[in-house]
């Protein structure tokens, strides 16, 4: 699920070509844009956690 949320939020060429970090002359990914699939992907696995604990390690 996760990976086609990326797919539709960002191009092929903006994926191979960025870094979280912005590293090698390439721009960084949208900080938005990663809290918002963090939290998809937080929303779709919680169900999976135990605790408060586990949901933190993810």
């Amino acid at each position: 699920m996760s990976l086609r949320l990326v797919d539709h939020l960002f191009t092929k060429d903006t994926l191979t070509k960025s870094t979280v970090q912005s590293t090698k002359k390439f721009a960084p990914l949208d900080q938005d844009k990663l809290d918002a699939i963090k939290t998809e992907v937080l929303t779709a696995f919680s169900y999976q956690c135990r605790g408060m604990e586990d949901v933190l390690r993810m």
